[in-house]
């Protein structure tokens, strides 16, 4: 089987306004302290668990996103894996939902009661078409983020070492709809906290193709490195 670990990006500024504002990618904002002690938290982590399972660090791959914070995350972990930085592959397609001309809008002004109507009133989930101007909806970047692990990730890995992606949460939740094949409304009932590691296993078929193959759910939001403190 091969594996992949998702990785969600440790707290970063944006993070510290979400509640008010919608941050969507926000691609330059960097890593908090707290999110800095969070990523080399993880990279510790990490780093003693893959040498206790023997697995050989040299065939380990490296993904991220090209927002900052999912760069700065993937360089700490890889820094404690002592792995150079040259060997870090980033993606546009590993980045958040795109919320075009609502991106840091105060959030009750785009959500209004009627769009909340619409979505609680569809029970497929209507959000998972909907798209805010200039921006992308769920589906698209479901689509974009399994492309990109069946077309760059999924060729390159072998049984004995996984690949670690550092993404972003709801990019990883569109993910995890495809993969299960739920109703887009069980996306929001997902929580991926900040470096929360999501592992994904795939069997290829017999004939060893990963053009075709089943996706198993292996661990979701596994937080255990981080001890209370360093949780956000």
């Amino acid at each position: 089987m091969l594996k992949i670990l998702l990785v969600r990006h440790a707290q970063c500024v944006m993070n510290l306004e979400i509640t008010e504002k919608i941050g969507g990618r926000t691609n330059h904002s960097p890593l908090t302290p707290l999110g800095e002690q969070q990523a080399r938290a993880l990279g510790a982590h990490l780093s003693a668990a893959l040498q206790l399972a023997g697995t050989p660090l040299p065939r380990l791959r490296f993904y991220s996103s090209t927002a900052v914070r999912a760069q700065e995350t993937a360089k700490a972990v890889m820094a404690a894996l002592e792995v150079k930085e040259t060997e870090l592959v980033q993606s546009e397609q590993l980045l958040e939902l795109e919320q075009g001309e609502w991106e840091g809008r105060v959030r009750r002004e785009c959500f209004t009661p009627e769009l909340t109507a619409q979505f609680a009133a569809d029970p497929w989930g209507l959000g998972w078409n909907f798209a805010p101007p200039g921006g992308e909806s769920q589906r698209q970047v479901e689509e974009r983020m399994l492309a990109y692990l069946r077309e760059e990730v999924l060729p390159r890995l072998s049984p004995d070492a996984p690949a670690i992606v550092v993404s972003h949460g709801m990019a990883q939740k569109c993910l995890l709809r495809g993969l299960l094949n739920s109703l887009p409304t069980m996306s929001r009932n997902i929580a991926m906290g900040n470096t929360s590691v999501t592992e994904v296993g795939f069997l290829p078929s017999a004939d060893g193709g990963v053009s075709d193959g089943t996706w198993h759910i292996l661990r979701v939001n596994d937080l255990a490195h981080l001890p209370l403190e360093l949780r956000s």
